[in-house]
């Protein structure tokens, strides 16, 4: 993941960092411009966002899932400027199309970053991903250094491919 975050941060034109910082006693570097990252959770992957006025938290196991203290952590060390008087980040919790299965939620995590980046936004979020092709389209962006949105399915069951 720390691959597709740097090529995020190219994309983007943010400050690349490594997931392995959140482990470490300094933690993340605070962000001060739009970012688009992946952060890691307990045995996870989940996307955030952030602009001048929002964060938006993705994360492909929700409403199932609690915002671990590990990612609560992340958070705050990347979006200081979010928090408010009572010590307490302001976020929006966004809905996703949900992961199919146990292993993909860092190419569900990496298509939802590529929506926020290239695609419908939020609405983007929802989309009825082709899950079969994900890992493939995950595999030839990093080939090619450059994300680029991930393909969907046509509401008849056909394959839509936005390249």
């Amino acid at each position: 993941m720390d691959a597709v975050n740097q090529l995020l941060s190219n994309q983007v034109g943010g400050q690349p960092q490594s997931t392995l910082m959140s482990q470490s006693l300094t933690g993340l570097t605070a962000q001060q411009q739009d970012t688009i990252m992946i952060l890691h959770a307990p045995n996870h992957w989940v996307t955030v966002a952030a602009t001048e006025g929002e964060v938006i938290y993705v994360d492909s196991l929700r409403p199932h899932q609690q915002i671990s203290p590990y990612v609560t952590r992340q958070l705050l060390q990347l979006f200081p400027q979010h928090i408010g008087g009572d010590g307490k980040l302001t976020m929006s919790v966004v809905p996703s199309t949900p992961q199919t299965n146990g292993e993909d939620c860092g190419v569900f995590a990496a298509a939802y970053a590529t929506e926020l980046l290239f695609g419908d936004g939020r609405r983007g979020l929802q989309a009825a991903f082709d899950v079969p092709a994900m890992r493939g389209h995950l595999e030839q962006c990093l080939e090619k250094q450059q994300m680029s949105p991930f393909p969907r399915r046509a509401s008849k069951g056909a394959v839509v491919s936005l390249r």
